[in-house]
């Protein structure tokens, strides 16, 4: 009564990442959390921040030298330049071992960089968004909500996208197709 086990070539990076992104999920949660107690402001630098994060951490799978570089210095990442790198066919053929449409890239980095940048202009104090994010607080909070979800919708396509061949998460993570 033995079950076959395979063990996945990056098993201990990917437990790691995994651990990673539980605790990201964690803090999107909190960030509603924020939001419905109307603390829009920092519910809104937790949801970036989280997004950031949750990108990459996409990308320090498979740079685990980088990621230990950036850890130890005093530069920011640029989430447009890892976004545009984890989006691009070629990486993501070389990554899972075979060709993405690129529609389908160039859609999940359109959706992707229009949740940012509405995030971000929030963050940063646009002028048109200095105020509450509309005008009624459960509005606010379905408007955050829609950012997340869409945020992680995409996350979740390129990290399915970029491993979907070698661990078949498309066929073993429930519901998958949810995030399509």
């Amino acid at each position: 009564m033995f079950t076959e086990i395979r063990v996945c070539p990056l098993s201990a990076r990917c437990r790691h990442a995994s651990e990673r992104g539980r605790v990201r999920f964690i803090d999107f949660h909190l960030s509603l959390t924020l939001a419905l107690g109307e603390h829009y402001k920092a519910s809104l630098i937790l949801a970036r921040t989280c997004l950031e994060s949750c990108l990459y951490l996409c990308y320090f799978v498979d740079h685990p030298v980088e990621a230990r570089m950036w850890a130890n210095s005093n530069e920011d990442m640029s989430f447009s330049d890892v976004l545009k790198t984890l989006t691009s066919d070629g990486y993501l053929a070389a990554a899972s071992g075979r060709s993405v449409a690129n529609e389908t890239l160039e859609q999940i980095r359109t959706e992707l960089q229009s949740v940012y940048r509405n995030l971000s202009e929030r963050v940063h104090g646009k002028y048109a968004f200095l105020q509450v994010l509309t005008p009624s607080s459960d509005d606010a909070l379905i408007a955050l909500s829609d950012l997340i979800d869409r945020g992680t919708r995409s996350i979740a396509n390129i990290a399915i996208t970029r491993a979907s061949e070698v661990a078949r998460l498309r066929e073993s993570v429930p519901n998958a197709d949810l995030f399509r």
